[in-house]
Formats: C-alpha cells, structure tokens, sequence
C-alpha cells in the first residue's frame, strides 16, 4: 500500500502544491467499470492541505498513451476533464494512472447545454493546433473507411450475411459459422444503401477536414456514458480514443440536429464564429458516424439479445447510417 501512498501523495500535491499530509486511503468495495474490461479501481482519500481535513475519491486505471497524453494537455489548460497523475507520459503500453472522480452522470433534463460548452471549450483549445498534437492519431479517411466503417460494420454484417471470420475493434477473433438465414432474409437487400453510404461519408468529411479550421482534438467515443457532471459543469472522460480530425466528429454522437446549434453557439462565445449553414452541412457530413462506429450494438443483440426487439435494434442502426434516425433516441 506504500507505493499507492506515495502516488497519491504526488497526485494530490500535483493538484494543490506541497502542504499536503496524507491521512488514509480506503479503497472501495465497487465502482464503475469501464469497456471492454479496463479495471477501475477506487479510494477514498482523506488528507490535509494547509490544516483543513478534506476527502477526496480517487480513481486508477491502465491507461493508453494517448489517454495519458491527453489527459495531461487537457489538465494543463484546465479544460473539462478529469484531473490526472502519471509519471510516466513516454512508454507506449498501458501505465498506470491516478484521476480524480469526474463526477455523477448527466442529470435526466436541461444537460445539453452544458455539455455543448464544455466540448466547445475542448474542441476550441486545440483547434488547428495539429503540430502541437502531432502524438494524436489522425481521424482521416483511412480511420473511417478502414476502422469504423469496415471493422465496426462491414466485418460483422458480413459475418452474419456470410458466415466469414473476423476481428473485430478489440482484436478479438471471431470464427467463421454458417449464416444466419434470419438475418438474410431480414436484412440482405440493405446492404447496397449502406454500402453506398460507406463510400460516400469518408470523403464528405475528408473534404470538410482539409479545411485546418474544423481540426482539434476530438474524442471520437463521445456518448451520454463519457459526460460526468460536477457542480454545474459538464466534464468528459475516457479519452482513450482520442484522435486529431474534424470538430464535427464528436457531435452526432450526442446532439440532434437542433440541439448541435448549443455547441455551434458556444463557440461563438469563446470567438470562434461559422456561418450556420457551413456548420449546419459539416454536421450533415458527420452524421453516420455514430451508426456505423456502434453498429455492432445492433448486430450483437440480434445474436444474443431479447429476440423480440432484435429486428428492430438492427433497423435502428440502419436508419442512423441512411439518415432517419437519431442517436440516442429509444430502441
């Protein structure tokens, strides 16, 4: 438990500046945990600072590189995101790191404003700044073509229409099987709409890219889990999937489309103005994003869900990829 002390002493005096005294870690018993399998563990810790007794949870997780990296620049200028310790922001392999507990869920009404700012003021921070993140991935055509559109999507349909083995986001095989005839029958005459989709999207939003304006660092996983609130600020968490690409990315993800002109307002704020119909078609071009990254959600629950809504969690996928549905909305 000494070397859990010592970090902890180091991540609260990274945070508040020497005149800490460390009184006790109590690790809990349960908590979160993240996807798929990341081990968060814990702690309540109780310390003075300056002869004032405060407690403070405390949470530990392997974390990426990127994560690592991110978190830090993101803490540097103290943007909404969880505030974090490492000592190490060099070895490319999972290391431990200390954060702070970013806070509860987003309340049920009224949080979409909030969290349309505090991805503005992210999003706003790092716009064009693409030399300074030059240790970010790059969420470019190849990312959407190959990554989200081919591994998210087009490997499991196909395993399902065909039978064929993949690997899927996480590395993990999946072996070849005879093919679902249900699911065939069900669903075989999409593919040619999709797959339409598929060719278009990576270069509508390749287009919109190359445009420097719309480049920071986005998060490219954001849904309503990532958003923590303390007080009455919006904070986002689990940066592991962070990636240098454009802005629009990030907002299908968990804005309608009226409810993306918050964020759009929110940057106007900060200074950085867009004509509304220029912001408006960057959102249009980013909008099957999130239908084809969390595609495998349907795919998996006709597999292994409640087989009298399977149809449907597939079909809602579908109508988020052609542009009838919504993200988020009940399935």
């Amino acid at each position: 438990m000494s070397e859990i002390n010592e970090a902890i002493t180091a991540w609260i005096r990274t945070q508040h500046g020497e005149g800490v005294h460390l009184l006790a870690v109590q690790p809990h018993t349960s908590g979160e945990q993240g996807y798929p399998g990341a081990t968060l563990r814990y702690y309540d810790v109780d310390y003075t600072l300056r002869n004032v007794t405060e407690r403070a949870v405390l949470v530990t997780k392997e974390a990426s590189l990127v994560e690592r990296r991110t978190l830090a620049w993101l803490n540097r200028r103290d943007l909404p995101a969880p505030f974090s310790h490492t000592t190490d922001l060099e070895t490319d392999a999972p290391v431990l790191v200390y954060l702070e507990y970013a806070g509860d869920p987003a309340p049920t009404e009224g949080h979409v404003q909030g969290v349309a700012r505090s991805l503005a003021a992210i999003h706003h921070s790092a716009l064009g700044r693409g030399d300074d993140l030059a240790w970010l991935p790059r969420a470019d055509a190849a990312f959407l073509a190959e990554r989200v559109i081919d591994i998210c999507w087009r490997r499991p349909w196909r395993h399902l229409l065909t039978g064929e083995g993949y690997t899927d986001w996480f590395d993990r095989p999946h072996q070849a099987v005879a093919s679902d005839v249900g699911f065939c029958a069900a669903f075989a005459d999409t593919t040619t709409a999709i797959e339409a989709v598929a060719a278009r999207f990576p270069r509508a939003l390749t287009t919109i890219g190359e445009e420097a304006a719309t480049l920071t660092l986005v998060h490219t996983d954001l849904h309503g889990e990532h958003i923590r609130w303390r007080g009455s600020r919006a904070r986002i968490i689990d940066w592991d999937q962070a990636r240098y690409g454009s802005r629009y990315l990030d907002l299908p993800n968990l804005f309608s489309r009226e409810e993306a002109l918050l964020y759009h307002d929110a940057l106007a704020d900060l200074g950085h103005t867009i004509p509304r119909d220029t912001f408006l078609a960057g959102y249009d071009a980013a909008r099957p994003y999130p239908g084809f990254k969390y595609f495998g959600i349907g795919l998996w629950n006709w597999q292994h869900g409640d087989p009298t809504r399977r149809h449907k969690n597939v079909q809602y996928w579908i109508d988020l990829v052609l542009g009838s549905g919504r993200y988020g909305s009940e399935r």
